[in-house]
């Protein structure tokens, strides 16, 4: 059997941690190409493996790779 564990990450350290503007990351999760979940206290994380290298461009057909 196969498990995959997915990560969800508050919104505030996605910003941080991607560098990817809030205008971008709100328009993907209206969108629905961001999964989110809230919590009681009304906190919004989201899921960190929909994020994507890097979400706030344009794809222009030829993938880049960054080292981590």
């Amino acid at each position: 059997m196969s498990f995959s564990q997915k990560t969800y990450i508050p919104l505030s350290q996605a910003l941080r941690k991607y560098g990817v503007s809030k205008k971008v990351l709100l328009q993907r999760i209206k969108s629905g190409k961001l999964a989110t979940a809230k919590l009681p206290d009304g906190e919004v994380l989201v899921a960190e493996h929909e994020i994507g290298y890097p979400c706030n461009q344009v794809w222009s057909g030829t993938p880049t790779f960054y080292e981590t």
